[in-house]
């Protein structure tokens, strides 16, 4: 059936959540077997969308506790060597879990769905400040409710909630006392 039942995570993960997705021609309906394959595939993609941020924190502990240097020389031979990525992307994993978790510990206990991707993240992250961070989220979440928001809207959400350079000079000044 195409009543979510035999799709479970379809809707979740689509950005026009309105329309079902149906197969285009009967060519495309899948036997049971597929289903089945689409099913576990789906299940496991839905259990570690998150992954990101488990990664993220693993990376960030082997750095800070220096945990390669037994092996290598450096954080980024570990990286490069071990794992088949550069520095750069392993500091954006680190930045991921760290907006992550700043999103999942709320100041007035409320729970938010919470990023589902690296990139997602990443667009939050040109934000410093947690509670910038937490605002720009909830508004992209506003309008992608489950959490599906694509980077480039939460690019938007952020560009809307970060300081201007005039205000950030209006908070860094210091008021002058005249002195007579």
């Amino acid at each position: 059936t195409l009543d979510g039942t035999l799709f479970p995570y379809t809707t979740l993960f689509r950005s026009d959540s309105t329309a079902p997705l149906v197969p285009v021609t009967s060519a495309d309906a899948l036997t049971p077997a597929e289903q089945d394959d689409l099913q576990r595939h789906e299940a496991i993609i839905a259990q570690n969308i998150g992954a990101f941020y488990a990664v993220g924190e693993a990376l960030m502990a082997i750095r800070d506790q220096r945990l390669y240097r037994a092996t290598y020389e450096t954080f980024e031979a570990y990286c490069t060597e071990q794992w088949g990525f550069g520095k750069a992307h392993a500091y954006r994993l680190i930045t991921g879990s760290k907006v992550y978790t700043a999103l999942e510990k709320s100041p007035n206990g409320d729970t938010l769905v919470l990023p589902r991707s690296e990139a997602q993240v990443r667009a939050l992250s040109q934000i410093k400040k947690p509670e910038l961070q937490r605002e720009a989220w909830v508004r992209a979440c506003e309008e992608y409710p489950n959490g599906t928001a694509p980077a480039r809207v939460i690019a938007v959400c952020v560009q809307a909630v970060k300081p201007t350079r005039q205000e950030k000079k209006a908070a860094k000044a210091k008021p002058k006392f005249n002195r007579t």
